[in-house]
């Protein structure tokens, strides 16, 4: 930590992109700032994860901190003492197949998938940090809430909760929806086509109302049908989408 520090000293805006995103962990509730008593249990899955930032040359402005599961201590790290679950990725080379027999595709993907997925508060002290906002201040003890990008576990469980979303609200939605959800996905890209455009603008609109009964929501919305994306609010759509209409 004090080496992250000492890189913050040297670049203020790294720092400010970094204390933005730890911030914005804490104000949604994927992150929690501990209290003297909870900081002071004894337990034996307590476990501190070191962090980092990652930036995205094709995200100006925006940092991802990643919580190191790997990093090892006494020659063990969280990944070596969790288990991480049966593999509940769709086949890809079937998803890819799926997505290119219709007329009319779309593709969109779950807004930070892991982080929309609770933790039980047990293992919540596995997933522990320190951050301050300045060197005048002591460490405090935080502890993510949410599953992390990089902890062997998190694939399995989101993938879970997101085809559970469906299952739950299975007597609620169509089952070309349910089907959608539980079929469509690889990981949090949904890859999807049809050759009626009214069904397509339906069926979009009904997974995104599915999905946000679980948390889930759906973004970054492209297709190679203007129509369908003039029926989805402005603040959803990629802003990769070109419009290749010459006509107008």
């Amino acid at each position: 930590m004090k080496s992250l520090e000492k890189r913050f000293q040297r670049n203020p805006e790294f720092y400010q992109k970094y204390s933005t995103t730890i911030n914005d962990y804490i104000n949604k509730g994927h992150a929690i700032k501990l209290s003297n008593a909870q900081t002071n249990i004894e337990a034996p899955n307590i476990n501190y994860l070191p962090h980092h930032g990652v930036t995205n040359i094709n995200k100006p402005g925006k940092m991802r901190v990643v919580f190191d599961a790997g990093a090892k201590f006494q020659k063990t790290c969280l990944n070596d003492n969790i288990l991480k679950g049966p593999d509940l990725l769709n086949n890809l080379f079937s998803v890819l197949l799926k997505f290119r027999e219709g007329k009319y595709a779309v593709i969109s993907d779950v807004e930070q998938m892991f982080h929309q997925v609770l933790v039980n508060c047990y293992d919540q002290q596995s997933l522990r940090f320190l951050w301050r906002e300045n060197t005048t201040q002591p460490f405090n003890d935080y502890a993510m809430r949410v599953h992390l990008f990089g902890k062997a576990d998190s694939p399995c469980c989101a993938n879970w909760a997101l085809k559970r979303t469906a299952l739950d609200h299975s007597d609620s939605f169509h089952p070309d929806v349910i089907q959608a959800v539980t079929e469509k996905f690889y990981m949090d890209d949904y890859l999807d086509s049809f050759n009626d455009l009214s069904k397509a603008k339906v069926t979009v609109k009904s997974i995104i109302q599915l999905l946000r009964k679980g948390g889930f929501h759906l973004k970054k919305w492209m297709s190679n049908s203007i129509d369908i994306l003039n029926d989805l609010p402005s603040t959803h759509i990629s802003l990769k989408v070109v419009n290749l209409d010459l006509a107008q």
